[in-house]
């Protein structure tokens, strides 16, 4: 016997030794209506104006509440909180399948409020005001429905659902999303269902597609602002191959951007007008010598591109297309053997499966027969395409031009001595190449020695000057006069000398 609660919010008082639950009538609700005695056979029901009261023996009621409980629907109602009394409110409940609190105003369902739930075949949670999901409990291993849809969820973690291995159905729409990450799903080994319409998605990851692509039976995008542009090419590639998968739910999406798109069915856009930019943007002829030139070019990326086909031919004969076939990476070849002199039209294809252009099968292999019959001669990986000359000229996969050879010793295009010359002027070309380059690689070693010279001696620092000792000048006193100084002239008398001065020797006798 299970226990159907239905809408309202389930408020418990123990009173003795029962049980009293209270269903109140909400604003704007008919008059609920008490089980009857076979759905309730242990808890007598009451109908007042206040609503439902239910009494049921403690003993009893927890008892068979937590055993026989296998449905929770408190839709609604204006929670807008677990509150702490209720974190382990499912903890007994092992044997609920189905937990319905959707049409609340629940900002946030922490994950331990769902522990206990290991029977839990589905959980509703749609129509609250929930922004960011924290990571769902290991409990939850037999959860198959997950409904998530209109809250105000903006981004997603990879490992919010890693532990709901049996995840089957995952309703994700009307949400704010404007990106996934692309292993979010990964390990969702059975998930069959996503729902991700009316969100904010312009752009669709291709690598959380191709993760899925095994397992997905339904995925539904419509109603979403795609950008369509060359960008969603691969994401259109895919749709047109899984048709199957998205044709139910993704019908209706449509292109956002760009303003001449606006309103189209992405799936029924067609590749070149999904994308108008060639895939050859751009084609130049360089290195021109007298038998050879170098062809490069410039490609964005495409998908289904499986490469490219470079072929040319001399405006004298048009009939003999020469070229080659290189793989998707190729971005130069050198076509050689040309004749000297002579106008080409070279030409570069892209190759491959570009939805309604299918360019892979516009080039053909001549049989040996028809080059020997021909008398063309074939160098290297160069081969002869036939029915290929309408297709020579620009296009969406495709870009042409033209270039003319250096004529060798002013020789006519069909001189009988181009061919005598060619492998002189090529060896000649090649070693005054050599020469040129040895000759400026000289020049520039010299110079950079000769600077490098100079810088060396200007930075060397100056010897010191060595003063050379002079020889000791003597001063004369005769060259100064004393100034200022009065002279007075005395006669002496020589004898008043000699009798005044005393003598300092004796006289002998």
């Amino acid at each position: 016997m299970s226990m159907f609660i239905r809408s309202q919010i389930v408020k418990c008082g123990i009173y003795a030794f029962f049980i009293t639950i209270h269903i109140p009538i909400l604003r704007g609700e008919e008059q609920p209506q008490c089980p009857s005695l076979a759905e309730n056979p242990i808890c007598p029901c009451y109908n007042f104006k206040e609503g439902l009261f239910l009494e049921c023996p403690s003993a009893t009621a927890s008892v068979s509440l937590e055993e026989t409980l296998s449905e929770i629907d408190i839709t609604e109602n204006f929670l807008t909180f677990f509150p702490l009394k209720a974190l382990g409110a499912f903890l007994k409940l092992h044997n609920l399948e189905m937990l319905d609190i959707s049409q609340n105003k629940l900002d946030n369902i922490p994950r331990e409020r769902l522990q206990g739930l290991y029977s839990a075949r589905l959980i509703n949670i749609s129509r609250n005001t929930i922004r960011e999901l924290e990571e769902f409990t290991s409990d939850l291993q037999n959860l198959q429905t997950l409904d998530l849809s209109a809250n105000h969820i903006t981004r997603i973690t990879k490992d919010v659902f890693r532990n709901l291995p049996s995840l089957s159905e995952l309703y994700l729409n009307d949400n704010w999303l404007s990106a996934i990450t692309s292993d979010v799903f990964m390990k969702l080994k059975k998930l069959s269902h996503i729902d991700l319409r009316r969100n904010y998605f312009e752009i669709i990851q291709l690598k959380m597609l191709t993760n899925l692509e095994t397992q997905i039976k339904t995925i539904a995008f419509d109603e979403n602002p795609l950008t369509c542009n060359c960008e969603s090419q691969d994401l259109w590639k895919w749709t047109q191959d899984h048709l199957k998968i998205v044709l139910e739910g993704s019908r209706n999406l449509r292109c956002e951007y760009p303003e001449e798109l606006h309103g189209v069915s992405f799936i029924e856009l067609t590749s070149q007008k999904l994308c108008d930019i060639p895939i050859i943007m751009r084609l130049a002829i360089q290195d021109i010598q007298t038998y050879s030139v170098l062809v490069s070019w410039q490609s964005r990326n495409q998908s289904g591109l499986n490469g490219y086909q470079v072929a040319y031919y001399r405006e004298q004969t048009p009939n003999i297309i020469r070229g080659k076939v290189l793989n998707a990476t190729a971005r130069t070849t050198r076509l050689s053997h040309l004749t000297p002199g002579a106008r080409y039209n070279i030409c570069v294809l892209a190759l491959g499966d570009f939805g309604n252009i299918a360019t892979s099968t516009l080039y053909g292999k001549t049989t040996p027969s028809f080059t020997e019959n021909s008398g063309v001669n074939l160098y290297g990986d160069e081969q002869i395409f036939t029915n290929l000359r309408s297709y020579m000229n620009n296009t969406h996969t495709s870009k042409c031009t033209s270039v003319t050879t250096i004529e060798i010793f002013s020789a006519a295009l069909d001189s009988p001595f181009s061919n005598t010359y060619m492998g002189i002027t090529e060896l000649l070309t090649r070693r005054l190449s050599l020469v040129v380059g040895g000759c400026i690689g000289l020049i520039v070693f010299i110079v950079l020695v000769s600077v490098l010279g100079y810088m060396k001696t200007k930075k060397r620092p100056p010897l010191p000057k060595t003063e050379v000792q002079q020889p000791p000048q003597y001063i004369s006193y005769d060259n100064f006069t004393a100034t200022n100084i009065d002279v007075q002239s005395t006669d002496i008398d020589i004898n008043t000398i000699s009798n005044n001065t005393p003598t300092p020797f004796k006289q002998c006798e």
